[in-house]
């Protein structure tokens, strides 16, 4: 949790430090990409130590309502885990996905810089061949972000935090992608 507090405390700061005069028109339809770069740990795994990294892709679509205020879906791959087993020495492959669904509140706090937070639910899709296992469930996710707009086209980073709830898997996001506006 103290993940959610730090994304929550940054989209605050952002919002203090906003000045709405230099905002940009933000509203209307989006597109995204992103390549994203993601950090596993996992301790509680019947004794599997997680601690992987991965590279993986996502896709998302959005609206904004004005300038401020937008709903966002997307699709993320979590990537692909590996850890040492328990004292048997067995490896555990984990491979985790997901939709999600976002409320955005984003602030122009320069001319064509936003900054912006987003807080919603993702539908994971966890599955590992140690266990034989496929969990599927949802879980509360956030993240915080910052994109450059050159016009229709906008380049944005990203900060995402997503609890799978696989046996305490948490799966830590940082992205970057192109978005195109309508």
């Amino acid at each position: 949790m103290n993940r959610f507090q730090t994304i929550t405390a940054g989209a605050a700061l952002a919002a203090l430090v906003s000045v709405p005069a230099l905002a940009d028109d933000d509203s209307g339809w989006y597109i995204g990409a992103s390549a994203n770069w993601l950090s596993a740990d996992d301790i509680n795994v019947t004794d599997v130590d997680f601690e992987d990294s991965d590279t993986a892709y996502g896709f998302k679509g959005g609206y904004m309502f004005t300038d401020l205020l937008g709903i966002e879906g997307g699709y993320m791959d979590l990537g692909s885990y590996q850890a040492l087993g328990n004292t048997e020495g067995n490896t555990l492959n984990l491979d985790a996905e997901g939709w999600y669904v976002a409320g955005i509140l984003n602030f122009s706090f320069a001319e064509n810089w936003d900054a912006y937070g987003k807080l919603g639910a993702f539908a994971v899709d966890s599955n590992t061949d140690f266990t034989e296992f496929d969990e599927s469930s949802t879980e509360l996710f956030g993240g915080i972000g910052i994109e450059y707009d050159f016009g229709k086209v906008n380049i944005f980073g990203e900060f995402d935090v997503v609890d799978t709830n696989t046996s305490d898997l948490v799966v830590d996001v940082l992205s970057l992608g192109l978005k195109y506006e309508f």
